[in-house]
């Protein structure tokens, strides 16, 4: 999709230029409203034949302050702004469900933090279209109430990977090579840490909802400070 609706480039370059040795092209958008700052990455990785073999995407939105001499003094997530769920609408869960069907499995994962009614992307759900080559991630505050945790998608930020299509084994290993590789041990299957299963999940977020997913509280225990 065409992105010249989401902000106006930051830094942009489609030869491939090599970062770490990895060749890759990247474009940076970025829209201000204020201290709100909509920041949209796009990657691609190339192989040494100079092809396109993997995509990342990753939009998100910040509150961002400053010094009086214009130096960022904090930032810190938004997950309930219009303009972003408006310049993000085609990557929503809703449209990318839509699009793209049920997913093959969807992965859950809940932060341990506690002492807030709310923790800023506390919740991530990931879905895993290993035919099509996809992988989304979308994060969100995590609701803490007794004895549950709850997520609601509406206004998520997202994250994605794309891959060839038609190669399962190939997606796992790629997918494995980037940061889920690291993290992915600390998710869940949707069907253990809900009672849904994933075509129930499916025809709840395939439309526009503000539906929410509420997991036990139990399932990713706080950390004990004192370590026992």
């Amino acid at each position: 999709m065409p992105l010249s609706g989401i902000g106006i480039p930051e830094r942009t370059y489609f030869e491939p230029t090599r970062l770490n040795g990895v060749p890759l092209g990247c474009t940076e958008l970025l829209y201000v409203e204020g201290e709100q700052h909509f920041s949209t990455w796009l990657a691609f990785l190339y192989d040494d034949d100079g092809i396109v073999n993997s995509i990342g995407f990753q939009a998100l939105e910040e509150l961002v302050t400053t010094d009086s001499n214009g130096n960022w003094t904090s930032r810190r997530p938004i997950f309930d702004s219009t303009t972003f769920a408006k310049r993000v609408e085609y990557y929503s869960l809703s449209n990318v469900l839509s699009e793209q069907g049920i997913p093959a499995s969807v992965m859950i994962y809940a932060s341990g933090l506690s002492g807030y009614p709310v923790v800023a992307g506390g919740i991530k759900i990931a879905l895993l279209y290993p035919d099509q080559g996809i992988w989304v991630n979308y994060t969100m505050p995590m609701y803490t109430q007794e004895g549950y945790r709850k997520g609601c998608p509406a206004n998520a930020h997202v994250e994605m990977e794309l891959y060839p299509p038609g190669n399962p084994s190939s997606f796992f290993s790629l997918l494995d090579q980037t940061n889920w590789g690291i993290t992915k041990s600390g998710y869940r299957l949707l069907e253990e840490a809900t009672f849904m299963s994933v075509e129930e999940f499916y025809e709840t977020f395939r439309n526009p909802t503000d539906e929410c997913i509420e997991i036990p509280a139990s399932l990713w225990p706080i950390p004990d400070p004192g370590g026992g």
